[in-house]
């Protein structure tokens, strides 16, 4: 988030409910699918709550948008660990079963790091230590920048 957004702080952690994790489609600079949200009664999506200043808005969704990629921002409501509801801009990208794909080793690993990083629930942290990956493990330049993000 930093690379593109230098003014984001996180917020808080938060919990959009009747959500779950996939992932979807090919990237090359990930090595494999990438995540993305979708509607799942009953699941819980947990993620980073990050505030961005208008003057880093066109950066994040050129980020987000991933090259030519539509992606949706709908304002959603979540949830902290305290209980307080905030209204946030959620980006995901429609995707069908089609898109369904497995990501690599290396982006879950991110995803994980991330998510201790940020003080996810450990529930959530071990379903993402199970998630199926396409067992590619090629380090991109994307990975390092967020595995390493000090490391400049």
């Amino acid at each position: 988030m930093l690379q593109s957004c230098p003014s984001a702080t996180v917020k808080s952690i938060a919990k959009l409910e009747d959500h779950k994790l996939v992932f979807i489609g090919n990237k090359d600079e990930w090595a494999g699918a990438c995540g993305n949200a979708v509607k799942s009664k009953g699941d819980l999506l947990w993620g980073v709550v990050w505030e961005v200043s208008e003057s880093d808005m066109p950066a994040l969704q050129e980020t987000e948008k991933g090259g030519n990629i539509d992606f949706n921002v709908p304002l959603c409501k979540v949830v902290t660990p305290e209980g307080e509801e905030l209204e946030c801009l959620f980006f995901y990208r429609q995707s069908s079963e089609a898109d369904i794909g497995l990501p690599s080793r290396q982006y879950v690993k991110v995803g994980i790091q991330g998510a201790i990083r940020n003080k996810l629930p450990q529930s959530y942290v071990d379903m993402l230590r199970s998630v199926e990956t396409n067992n590619n493990s090629k380090m991109t330049e994307g990975m390092e920048k967020a595995l390493y993000p000090d490391e400049d």
